[in-house]
């Protein structure tokens, strides 16, 4: 029987997004034994993946108190973690895959592993070797994240060399339990349910509550909805001061009072969640409820918006959007220029369905439906007038570039070319761009593309040169 070993070390949005790999892997190897190894404040949502046979824990809570506490030298941590990794490594894993991006990581792969390994490792001379060519592709492309036009569940299928219709949803289970919990709650009454996530791992991604405010108020209005707050203890004082912005509204107010099973179950009873981009959007997608999901600051939906079609994704229509995970913003205008009439007539059509004849703020805002395109990837549909830009060609350029040479592991026939990728996103947007102002841009892209290429050429030939003169070279 094979022994899998998958390690995604980060955050809780990321390791859902690792359920559809999971359940990849499992219709791939039925008969394998998948363990996933994540940190302890983490392993109640790892739990609730179902392919997942073992769940391995990270405590790294503990293994920084201990070496804050008392009568712990630096040796006692050392042994902690040689007995940690050793335990692991007296596995027989046939197949690691290492979806954390950190030495640490790196090297826990390294020595744990049997066989093959995808993902981040060590080579032998202590230098970091990444493994697989759709890691290597994500490694690179965060320095250029606005040309990334593929959702971080589609890489991961890719890293686990997953064909079309294999592994193609979120999926969690959060147990009898939970849904009881759930089921119980008096949560029933006249009008929708909106789930309403106001917190996010930070402030500069957090939607402002006053606008939240003015969101629920709007949908309370025309559509009589009452609200279900969530969050962490840590979040409760965000619920407390929405409910003092709008005390007219009617909330359940649930926040700080869930762990993670419950939580997922939770989701069920909501009609639709608003949120940040957050884990709770991803368990919610996970879940099969709709989400109206707000991308501010250095969230970028292409590569993190919830992996459900159907869901809407908001993004502020400003020229610095999504920011540089390198810059301090001294403002964030951004979360300014998602209106809440705007959230509010994104919320309605998933709710009923009912598309406004014209968009509220358009000027200030994109909107965006989650779709899958022919080959299986999740692609972002424009629903406001949008002009294609020169970026908007590259970045499809590279999609095209990246499904034909990235293909290691799946030899599926690709069911698109650039033109009829190029054709489906003009058919998609409002507003068709000028035939001479296009052709135009496409030259431009041509021009700088034979530069590279003649620039790839002579770094070629001055490598090939460098090559040469180490191997003519006597050891001294």
């Amino acid at each position: 029987m094979a022994e899998i070993l998958v390690i995604n070390l980060t955050r809780m949005g990321d390791i859902v997004q690792t359920s559809p790999l999971l359940q990849g892997l499992r219709q791939q190897h039925p008969d394998a034994h998948i363990a996933l190894l994540v940190i302890d404040a983490f392993r109640g949502v790892a739990q609730q993946i179902p392919a997942v046979d073992e769940v391995l824990v990270y405590e790294q809570d503990e293994s920084v108190s201990r070496l804050m506490a008392p009568g712990w030298t630096f040796g006692d941590a050392v042994i902690w973690h040689r007995n940690f990794v050793r335990a692991l490594g007296q596995r027989s894993w046939d197949l690691v895959i290492n979806l954390t991006h950190s030495h640490d990581s790196a090297l826990l792969s390294q020595l744990v592993a049997r066989g093959e390994i995808r993902g981040l490792s060590v080579h032998r001379t202590g230098q970091r070797d990444i493994k697989h060519d759709w890691v290597k592709y994500f490694f690179n492309v965060t320095a250029n994240r606005g040309f990334n036009s593929f959702n971080l569940v589609d890489i991961y299928r890719r890293i686990g060399n997953l064909p079309k219709g294999v592994g193609q949803a979120l999926c969690l289970e959060p147990g009898d339990e939970a849904r009881r919990w759930a089921a119980d709650l008096p949560l029933d009454g006249p009008g929708p349910l909106v789930m309403l996530q106001l917190g996010a791992s930070r402030d500069n991604r957090r939607w402002p509550l006053e606008s939240f405010a003015r969101c629920a108020r709007i949908l309370a209005e025309e559509c009589g909805a009452r609200f279900l707050l969530c969050g962490t203890q840590k979040e409760m004082p965000l619920a407390a001061s929405l409910m003092s912005l709008a005390p007219e509204l009617v909330y359940h107010d649930l926040s700080g009072q869930t762990n993670l099973a419950q939580l997922s179950a939770l989701c069920t009873r909501a009609d639709l969640l608003i949120s940040n981009d957050t884990g709770t959007m991803h368990i919610a997608a996970a879940m099969g409820t709709p989400v109206v999901s707000l991308f501010l600051a250095t969230a970028l939906p292409e590569e993190t918006a919830a992996y459900l079609p159907g869901t809407l994704v908001l993004q502020p229509r400003i020229a610095c959007s999504p920011c540089s995970h390198h810059v301090e913003c001294p403002h964030i205008n951004c979360r300014d220029w998602i209106t809440p009439a705007a959230v509010a007539a994104a919320a309605r059509m998933q709710l009923d369905g009912s598309v406004p004849e014209t968009w509220p703020d358009a000027e200030r805002v994109h909107v965006f439906r989650c779709e899958r395109d022919a080959e299986g990837f999740q692609t972002l549909v424009p629903l406001l007038q949008e002009q294609l830009s020169p970026e908007a060609i590259f970045s499809l350029c590279y999609r095209r570039l990246w499904k034909t040479e990235l293909r290691a592991g799946v030899r599926e026939p690709l069911a698109l070319s650039l033109v009829d990728e190029l054709a489906g996103l003009r058919a998609r947007l409002a507003v068709a761009p000028d035939p001479a102002l296009l052709l135009h841009r496409c030259n431009q892209a041509r021009e700088i593309l034979d530069d590279v290429i003649q620039l790839a050429g002579e770094g070629h030939a001055l490598t090939g040169e460098v090559a040469l003169d180490l191997s003519n070279t006597a050891p001294s």
